[in-house]
């Protein structure tokens, strides 16, 4: 399945942008998974939400990013001694994966960009 289009009908100037105390602890980074604080994530997260200071914009921002930049590939790379394939980075780098990374990758981006994700 493909997921190209996602209505849930919210006026973006209603989001409010102030995140809960105990929701921050889904933006750190998880090594080899989410790797929010990876220099490659960190600033393609800033560029991608820079001058977009709405949560709802950023996040539309960061799947849209995600949606185009990796192409569905079913698992092709995974092996258990590979390690760190189908981490963030790795799906960043390569751009072909499974929803797996689609999703690894969009988490990381938006744990970057101080939205908290899991």
């Amino acid at each position: 399945m493909k997921v190209d289009n996602i209505d849930f009908s919210i006026d973006p100037s209603l989001v409010q942008d102030n995140i809960p105390s105990e929701l921050l602890e889904f933006t750190q980074p998880i090594d080899n998974l989410w790797e929010s604080d990876d220099p490659l994530i960190l600033n393609k997260a800033q560029e991608l939400i820079e001058g977009y200071p709405n949560l709802y914009d950023k996040v539309a921002r960061l799947f849209g990013f995600v949606q185009s930049y990796i192409t569905y590939e079913r698992d092709p790379y995974y092996a258990p001694e590979n390690g760190t394939a189908g981490s963030a980075v790795w799906s960043y780098n390569n751009r072909e994966d499974d929803c797996s990374e689609f999703t690894n990758l969009f988490v990381a981006l938006a744990r970057a960009a101080g939205v908290p994700a899991k």
